[in-house]
């Protein structure tokens, strides 16, 4: 009988979860308003075992740039919760931006899963994914990850997690990185 939970997340669930698990509050604006505060409730780090992020947005896109910029603005998904580098979403989720983060753990085990391949947050080629130096995808604190560049077809931000079952198994069952 397991006594914690395991959690796999991919794409932009992978922050939710992220910060979700933190707990606390989150906002609707940068302003951080007493009107737009959302309280999300306790750290649930405590009650979970293996926290698995496949295709993650972990430091932003490039697609958006950093916050704040005209992208940010006329984008839905670069906005002050979204994707923007840097923004107000991702210092908190993250403790600090990206060449100074201080973040928190979210479970006894953290793997990512990624493609170098998975340009969908913007830019091409392998370093697509590139975000001050780490690619978007790592989760801070993570105890390992795996890149998969081969057999994804087309649509390697889609195709991923159909793609790497074992390697998620082998992370959640014996928390190591291996097919």
């Amino acid at each position: 009988n397991k006594t914690k939970v395991d959690i796999i997340a991919g794409s932009n669930g992978v922050t939710l979860f992220r910060k979700a698990i933190q707990g606390g509050v989150a906002y609707q604006d940068p302003r951080q308003s007493v009107e737009s505060v959302c309280y999300l409730g306790e750290n649930l780090v405590n009650q979970i075992d293996t926290f698995v992020g496949i295709a993650g947005v972990n430091r932003g896109s490039l697609l958006c740039g950093y916050w704040p910029n005209e992208a940010t603005i006329n984008h839905n998904s670069c906005q002050e919760n979204g994707m923007a580098i840097n923004n107000p979403f991702y210092v908190d989720l993250n403790g600090g931006p990206n060449l100074g983060m201080k973040p928190k753990r979210v479970a006894g085990y953290i793997y990512s899963i990624y493609s170098d391949l998975d340009c969908v947050a913007g830019g091409s080629g392998s370093t697509c994914n590139i975000i001050d130096g780490e690619n978007s995808s790592h989760i801070p604190l993570e105890d390992g990850f795996y890149v998969k560049n081969t057999d994804l077809g087309d649509m390697p931000h889609a195709t991923i997690v159909s793609t790497t079952y074992a390697v998620q198994y082998n992370m959640i069952h014996n928390h190591i990185v291996s097919e």
